[in-house]
């Protein structure tokens, strides 16, 4: 799907200058900004009215291939201390998607496991979401 928009100039600017200091694209950037945006309103309709099958739908992760890729090789380097200043940039930015998609998920694991009337470890387990301390 394509679709055109006219902004105002220095929004359009700040989202170039944006997108380019996290290495994106801008039209990566904007897509990622409008999911973030979607799955978050998502989340505020969801409150009431969901199936078993629709909270089970939303539990998967919510995040690019190819970011998840980029975060792994970028956390490589951090380990090793060769990290650029614009990759570290890059991996606080992809860091973040990652947390907040997995907020995002936590929030339909636990109405989940209201649902089925049992603990969030038990859902959890079902579902083989790790649990990482430390």
């Amino acid at each position: 799907m394509s679709l055109t928009i006219q902004l105002p100039l220095t929004i359009e600017q700040h989202l170039r200058e944006t997108a380019i200091k996290q290495g994106l694209s801008l039209e990566n950037y904007v897509m990622q900004i409008l999911a973030l945006k979607s799955s978050s309103n998502e989340g505020k309709k969801r409150k009431k009215g969901l199936t078993e099958n629709d909270l089970l739908m939303h539990t998967q992760m919510n995040i690019l291939p190819d970011d998840l890729e980029e975060f792994y090789r970028l956390s490589k380097f951090y380990k090793s201390g060769e990290l650029t200043v614009d990759e570290h940039e890059k991996l606080a930015y992809l860091n973040d998607l990652i947390e907040i998609a997995h907020a995002e998920r936590m929030k339909y694991v636990v109405a989940l496991a209201k649902l089925r009337n049992i603990s969030l470890e038990v859902v959890m387990d079902d579902l083989g979401i790790k649990r990482h301390l430390g």
